[in-house]
């Protein structure tokens, strides 16, 4: 591991820097905020540990230029600071640090930090490699189906436009939603082409592999533990509030919000896109199927209502390929 140190008294850098080596990482030094920055942008390290004390651009400065900066704000920032104790941490943690430790510091709670840090941005890392490893996949999945080019994309924008007229903000769940679009038919995977372009009527047989695919989708993402709402949505985007979806028959409160808004949006997308089967619906027979399914309890009447009169109205750029 990689540890960048920034401090300005040349004593305390070289102590902390012959700190690090002694416990195996690696180190760079810089003594000013321009060799920080410069260091930083050329070799990203694993941890940067800031003194907030310096003169000129402080430590807290240069983690607010960390977190401003996309290719950087994932480094871990650790500050230290010889000055009093509740007003350094509160600057240190308003300029976006993950840590801060006040000098003279114990140096095995140094090193049990730095670790700490290290550690969690390994398993974001981790998560990151996942989930495009994964996105990868749906992708490719959905390019086997040339009547489905672009279907999880304009899914997953409508989730999360849809989202927001219904009042979801957050953008932890606004991701999930956007995540959970663009992966709900990975499971696909264990469908056959001849299947999938079959023009006419589906066998029996032919039916029941289809209907697999959310549950295979969602055992495929399963090591995206922490993803539990686009998981949902991978398992759920066919359930139906009647209890007359699949794979699991869930009825009414059993589905949850983010599943039904992205249930909505599939069968929008669906009905205007081609299949092998059928011409694309034009828009008012589209809103015509939808709003019968809301009717019928299928699908829910709030989300549809809002998705036919609030966002697929202003989304004809995104529609424009598929109609």
């Amino acid at each position: 591991e990689h540890v960048l140190v920034v401090e300005e008294d040349e004593a305390v850098r070289s102590f902390i820097s012959l700190l690090f080596r002694q416990l195996g990482f690696s180190v760079t030094c810089a003594s000013s905020a321009e060799g920080a920055l410069e260091c930083l942008r050329h070799s990203p390290p694993d941890l940067a540990v800031l003194d907030l004390d310096m003169s000129g651009t402080s430590g807290a400065d240069i983690c607010r230029a960390i977190r401003a900066d996309g290719d950087m704000s994932a480094i871990p920032v650790l500050i230290l600071s010889a000055g009093d104790v509740e007003i350094g941490r509160r600057e240190a943690f308003a300029a976006g640090a993950d840590e801060y430790l006040s000098k003279p510091f114990d140096v095995s709670e140094l090193e049990a930090r730095a670790k700490a840090l290290i550690r969690l941005k390994r398993l974001q890392e981790d998560r990151i490699f996942v989930r495009k490893a994964f996105l990868s996949v749906a992708k490719a999945v959905e390019d086997r189906d040339r009547n489905a080019s672009g279907h999880s994309g304009r899914v997953a924008e409508m989730c999360v436009r849809l989202a927001r007229e219904l009042g979801i903000k957050d953008e932890a769940d606004l991701d999930m939603l956007r995540l959970g679009g663009l992966i709900h038919d990975i499971g696909k995977i264990v469908v056959p082409e001849a299947i999938m372009h079959k023009p006419g009527m589906l066998f029996d047989h032919e039916w029941e592999c289809v209907r697999r695919h959310p549950a295979a989708g969602y055992e495929l993402c399963s090591p995206m533990r922490r993803s539990i709402l686009a998981l949902r949505i991978v398992r759920h985007h066919h359930e139906r509030l009647n209890g007359a979806g699949y794979p699991d028959g869930l009825r009414a409160d059993d589905i949850p919000l983010h599943v039904r808004i992205a249930s909505a949006a599939d069968v929008l997308d669906a009905l205007l896109s081609p299949r092998s089967y059928r011409e694309p619906y034009p828009f008012p027979k589209a809103r015509e199927i939808l709003a019968r399914e809301a009717s019928d309890g299928l699908l829910d009447r709030r989300v549809v209502d809002a998705l036919l009169e609030a966002v697929a109205p202003r989304m004809d750029a995104l529609f424009a390929n598929c109609c």
